[in-house]
Order: structure tokens, then sequence, then C-alpha cells
């Protein structure tokens, strides 16, 4: 097994063959943060590599993917139920303004109704105001 000051003159090579190729090499993108990180990994003692990093990376993506879709259903058929109790909220407003309509029709008819009682007394009372004039002069009529 290599010293760790061993790796460190590899690393220290390899960056130099990598900077000998120049920025736009292919060797040079492929090899973008493995140096820094194994810099770290000799530094550290950890054992990372671009890699697993990656791979990790991938497997997160499709715990999120997967998450995603049951919040996308989730989501779905919450906004199924919202459509659903609007309809129903909908509906009961229509009914509430038949039912606002009837109680008009009902308030009016009973103002009628009170008008036409109102009217009725007054003729009752008229009535019986000329029934007992009636009585008077009968009775003036007979004693005379």
């Amino acid at each position: 097994m290599a010293t760790k000051q061993q790796e460190r003159e590899a690393l220290d090579k390899i960056a130099e063959i990598i900077k000998g190729l120049g920025q736009d090499s292919y060797i040079a993108a492929a090899f973008d943060g493995c140096l820094d990180m194994a810099e770290d990994n000799i530094g550290n003692d950890f054992m990372c590599s671009m890699k697993a990093r990656a791979e990790d990376a991938q497997q997160e993506v499709a715990s999120l993917l997967v998450e995603n879709r049951k919040q996308a259903d989730s989501l779905q058929a919450l906004s199924e139920a919202v459509a659903q109790k609007q309809k129903n909220i909908d509906g009961r407003d229509e009914q509430i303004a038949n039912l606002n309509s009837i109680i008009k029709m009902q308030a009016d008819r009973i103002k009628e109704l009170e008008e036409g009682v109102e009217s009725s007394a007054s003729r009752v009372t008229a009535l019986e105001n000329e029934n007992v004039h009636l009585k008077a002069r009968l009775y003036d009529i007979l004693m005379k």
C-alpha cells in the first residue's frame, strides 16, 4: 500500500499531466472535481469517488421522482376533491337562491293578505257602524 506522501506525489504528477492537456481537454473534463476529491481522501483518510457520488445522486433522483409522483397523485386527488366540493357549494348556493326567492314570494303574499285583512277590518267596522245606524233608524221608525 502506498503512503500518503507517495499518493500526494502521484496526484501532483496526474494534475500536471491533465494541466498539460489544457482546459478544453476531454480528460480534464472527465477529471473535473476528481483531483480535489482525491486530495480530500488523502488528507482525511476518506475513500470517496465520483462514481459513488454519481450513483448516490441517481438513487436520490429516483427516490425524489417516486416521491414527486406520489405528491402529484395526491395533488390530483385533492384537486378533484376541491372541484367536487365547489360543485356542492355551487349547488347549495343555487338552493339558497331558490329558497330566498320562495321566502320573498311568501313575504309578498303575507303582505297582501295583511292588507286584505286591514281592508276587511275597515269594511267590517264600516258595516257595523252602518248596522248600528240602521238599527237606530229602525228603532226611530218603530217608535213613532
